[in-house]
């Protein structure tokens, strides 16, 4: 016996044969009329649709065998299938490849053979359609090309099938698509009528395509009255005669005003009145179009919130500010003995008073720039600076409080002058942080070191002091609004936490930064950079490095 072959095309013929998705499949009316069809034109007692797998001939349709498949080393179609002809042989037992083969010695007693291959897309032949008798016989040529047509009627019912599977399941992910969608749609809709905001959209001309529930009672429209008409209708003038020629200009040139930004706008109600209202606007293209989609929201409430609060902040500006500073003031004169001598105990109890209402001002100030930053207040007049004026003026300022707590501040003298382009008073407010925090962390007798220089083309000024440091679980959060290190009732340091918050931003809108770093032997090195008028002839070293 000789065991076929593999083709020279195994692996991808193996590859063509699983794509058919037909091993192992149970039996067709289709492939069982031509085996049936087969047999009883050319007169075989058996008749099979054979399959060759790796290891195995599994048979799709059969007549006149009981086996399902048979070993692929025992097989005739193994040999049928290394060419496109069909294999005839008329006595197995006689043929060298066959004669001792287990098939022609036993059951079934195969004899003739007759195996026109199954020749699939890309010529891979995936098996045969045989017929099979157990007495020695010839084929007739019109038998031989019987054979073969239908063969390649097997072929074409394998491709149509193969296509069937394939339209089935492009129908099965069609049909899950359009459920989804469906799914998706009603998602969609149960958020477009539920949403808080009002959400319109148009095409490219301006007209309403779209208005859904909150912007009915946005604007007092029904949505009958809105759709199919220009989104104009919405606005009060003058920005309703503007809107086309905006929308237009945007086709025309891209440049956006509103589309991706949004802003705060003016709406108007089909009772007359105007309101304020946030205005954000997306686009998205369909096909060769566009649609705008708006979401608007109503901030009558808020602006209405705004006022008080400014009205509020006003009041307590003056309200607070003015008996402050006359107490201040008043306490300062009582502690130079202008309203006469006073004894050392009172003088000790007009000091604590006189630091407490230090704090307080410092308190209402903090609280009061705050806000002026969260509302876009906070002013700033920028001029030329000279770094060296600047912080002569900050360790005169803070020497006071510094004295108090034993603490002393050392200027490092400038190698050359030094220029930045800021708001004096503001940039002289970051500094008193600066140098408050340090005298208030370092221990009594030391000496807080205040330096400038050139740092990568910007002029750091830094200040360093011999205190415990930034603990490592604060640094993330050290710039942060009402950040303490220690946030415990019974904290030994005062202040506000919002220092650093507030000198963050100062610097930040001088185009500069701010940060810090441990200081080799202890103590911390807070550093300011901001951009130089001009550069130095030589460029110093990174003070802190």
């Amino acid at each position: 016996m000789i065991v076929p072959p593999l083709p020279a095309d195994e692996e991808a013929r193996l590859t063509a044969l699983g794509d058919y998705g037909v091993l192992d499949t149970p039996s067709e009316p289709s492939f069982d009329r031509i085996t049936r069809l087969a047999s009883e034109i050319l007169g075989f007692p058996i008749v099979l649709i054979s399959l060759v797998d790796r290891h195995r001939q599994w048979f799709k349709s059969k007549v006149g065998l009981d086996a399902d498949e048979t070993p692929r080393d025992l097989s005739f179609c193994g040999h049928a299938i290394l060419s496109d002809q069909v294999l005839v042989v008329e006595d197995a037992s006689k043929d060298a490849r066959f004669h001792d083969n287990p098939l022609v010695a036993g059951d079934p007693a195969i004899r003739f053979y007759a195996g026109a291959p199954l020749r699939a897309r890309g010529g891979y032949r995936l098996g045969t359609l045989c017929a099979i008798d157990r007495q020695p016989r010839r084929l007739l040529p019109e038998q031989v090309r019987q054979l073969s047509d239908l063969a390649q009627i097997v072929v074409d019912t394998l491709d149509l099938r193969l296509a069937l599977d394939r339209s089935r399941q492009e129908l099965e992910t069609v049909d899950r698509a359009r459920a989804a969608l469906v799914d998706s749609e009603a998602r969609l809709r149960a958020i477009f009528d539920t949403v808080v905001d009002g959400i319109i959209t148009i095409d490219e001309r301006g007209i309403v395509r779209s208005f859904n529930p909150a912007a009915v009672g946005l604007f007092g429209y029904d949505p009958s009255e809105v759709l199919g008409h220009n989104v104009s209708m919405l606005m009060p003038r003058p920005y309703r005669a503007e809107h086309d020629g905006y929308l237009s200009g945007y086709l025309r040139s891209g440049e956006a005003k509103v589309i991706g930004v949004g802003r705060e706008v003016s709406g108007l109600r089909k009772n007359g009145t105007v309101f304020p209202m946030d205005l954000a606007v997306s686009e998205v293209r369909l096909g060769k179009g566009r649609l705008f989609t708006g979401i608007v929201r109503d901030i009558t409430e808020r602006k209405r919130t705004e006022r008080l609060k400014a009205e509020f902040i006003a009041t307590v500006s003056h309200e607070l500010r003015t008996p402050l500073t006359s107490i201040k003031g008043t306490l300062k004169l009582i502690i130079r003995g202008v309203g006469g001598e006073v004894s050392a105990k009172t003088a000790s109890l007009v000091d604590i008073a006189y630091r407490n209402v230090d704090r307080l001002a410092m308190l209402v100030n903090d609280i009061l720039d705050i806000e002026k930053i969260e509302s876009g207040r906070m002013e700033f007049h920028f001029a030329e600076i000279d770094i060296g004026s600047l912080l002569d003026h900050a360790a005169e300022a803070n020497k006071d409080y510094a004295r108090q707590l034993a603490v002393g501040f050392a200027i490092k003298p400038l190698c050359e002058p030094l220029l930045v382009s800021g708001d004096f008073d503001r940039l002289m407010q970051v500094l008193a942080n600066l140098l408050s925090n340090a005298a208030k962390f370092s221990p009594a007798g030391s000496t807080v070191e205040v330096s400038a220089g050139c740092c990568n083309g910007d002029v750091r000024i830094t200040v360093a002091d011999r205190g415990p440091g930034v603990p490592e679980e604060f640094r993330s959060r050290i710039f942060g609004k009402f950040a303490q290190a220690d946030a415990t009732d019974n904290r030994q340091k005062g202040g506000t936490g919002l220092g650093l918050s507030i000198a963050r931003t100062i610097v930040e809108r001088h185009g500069g930064t701010i940060g810090f770093e441990d200081r080799p032997g202890g103590g911390a090195f807070f550093h300011v950079d901001l951009p130089a008028v001009s550069s130095t002839p030589e460029e110093l070293p990174c003070l802190t490095r």
